[in-house]
């Protein structure tokens, strides 16, 4: 474990200006801290005084909390792992040949079990030390692709760091599909789409992209993932628009509840000519996040396709979007929700309004009553409906549509079946009229005219 009960201020002063950690410029550290004398004098004569450092480190932890959500303790914590994983970096693997392939032995070998890993001898040693040094990856990955310099750098200011930035992102992302995360990874748009790209943003997405791909990389990892979710239970269904609740435009909203907590289908309605009005059925899912806000992922219909065809996934199939925590669940009435990844084919901002007025409300009835109504995904839209029915030590049993009927699911088809309880997310999905054995929490479905394949039976009791 690392002590950081006793900062090093002065320390890491010289590191950050040395290193170019925060800023990719000297120039830009000295503006920030309103110190013209840094390059002159250094940080050693500029800040002569324990009271001086501490004061000068508290206001570069002031921008790492504004840039990267973190606190002065984690920071001061971060200083100390980078120290630590420089050292091991530069004496076991800065004179080695292919850092980047070493990088891809770490990422596809660190995490996994020991009986599982897949590398020389000398990597598999390299491993071990990684696990017993408690090296910090994520920064050790930043050292081998030249992302970040040494804690002890002298190497002056940043330059050309686009390229190193563009391409540490890329390696990331080649990983991320290699284990399979659904594609283009949202962590790494989000990494693309940085606006100021400095050696502090590319450790704050190399460590979020890192951590991501492993909660979503395997069955168990989504398993463990999805039940650290905090869905939310809102009371929003009805009518809404993006006019403020007037009767400005001809398009609205009507959300409608559906078994899975937090989870709503958001349907939107465009009158057009012709007395023709446009469905485009959006899930839409509500969870907290870690700082007590509110994530929100929006899909498209069409990412229904994925299921029945092969098509690549696109940005245009979903989208993260982030909102403050409602005063009242129960009685939510606006629901302002800014986009989180600058995917272009999203609303930056997406502002719903509740229809409380009864003139409105009737007519957005009369649409839906009189038009002919056109709904050009129908055949992409799923239903999923939670229905395991019971446990036993080696099957799970699943309701079928059948009355008397059910799916009797061998538990050692998957290693992480093991773990399910009564509330998981197990069931039946539906695609249109393609029907699935769904086993939500771990993103695997199963089509139901495959089941032979995997052991399943029908069957009419639980044994």
């Amino acid at each position: 474990m690392i002590d950081s009960e006793r900062p090093k201020y002065l320390e890491w002063l010289n590191t950050i200006a040395n290193a170019r950690l925060i800023f990719n410029t000297l120039d830009e550290l000295e503006d920030y801290l309103d110190n013209h004398n840094i390059r002159t004098n250094g940080v050693k004569r500029c800040y002569n005084t324990e009271q001086k450092a501490r004061a000068a480190f508290a206001d570069v932890c002031l921008y790492v909390g504004e840039t990267a959500k973190m606190t002065s303790a984690d920071f001061c914590i971060m200083m100390e792992y980078y120290k630590k994983t420089s050292e091991y970096y530069r004496t076991k693997l800065s004179r080695k040949k292919d850092q980047e392939e070493i990088i891809r032995t770490i990422l596809r070998n660190y995490f996994l079990e020991l009986k599982s890993r897949n590398c020389t001898p000398s990597m598999k040693i390299i491993l071990d030390e990684l696990v017993d040094k408690d090296i910090d990856i994520p920064i050790l990955v930043l050292l081998l692709s030249k992302g970040w310099s040494g804690y002890d750098s002298k190497d002056g200011d940043v330059t050309n760091f686009l390229q190193t930035y563009n391409r540490v992102i890329q390696i990331l992302s080649e990983y991320a599909e290699e284990c399979a995360c659904i594609q283009p990874f949202p962590p790494v748009i989000a990494a693309k789409k940085e606006a100021n790209k400095s050696r502090l943003t590319l450790a704050i997405h190399v460590r979020n992209i890192i951590e991501k791909i492993r909660e979503f990389s395997s069955p168990d990892a989504i398993f463990q993932t999805v039940h650290k979710e905090k869905n939310l239970d809102l009371n929003i269904e009805g009518y809404w628009n993006e006019c403020g609740g007037k009767a400005e435009r001809t398009d609205f909203w009507h959300i409608e509840r559906t078994p899975n907590i937090g989870l709503y289908y958001a349907i939107r309605y465009d009158k057009k000519e012709g007395g023709k009005v446009e469905r485009t059925r959006y899930s839409i899912d509500f969870a907290e996040d870690d700082y007590g806000n509110v994530t929100v992922l929006i899909v498209h219909p069409k990412a229904g396709r994925h299921y029945i065809e092969d098509y690549e996934y696109d940005e245009s199939e979903h989208c993260y979007y982030k909102m403050a925590m409602p005063d009242n669940l129960s009685n939510v009435d606006v629901l302002n929700m800014t986009e989180a990844l600058n995917f272009p084919s999203w609303p930056k901002k997406l502002n719903l309004t509740r229809i409380t007025d009864k003139k409105l409300i009737d007519y957005c009835d009369g649409l839906l009553e009189n038009c002919q109504i056109i709904n050009r995904y129908k055949k992409w839209e799923t239903e999923f409906v939670k229905c395991l029915y019971a446990i036993t030590d080696k099957f799970l049993y699943i309701k079928s549509d059948i009355e008397g009927k059910f799916y009797k699911v061998p538990t050692d088809i998957m290693d992480s079946l093991n773990q399910v309880d009564m509330n998981s997310r197990i069931g039946l999905l539906k695609v249109g009229n393609i029907e699935f054995i769904a086993l939500d929490d771990f993103n695997v479905y199963i089509p139901i005219k495959e089941i032979k394949e995997f052991g399943i039976e029908v069957v009419e009791r639980v044994e």
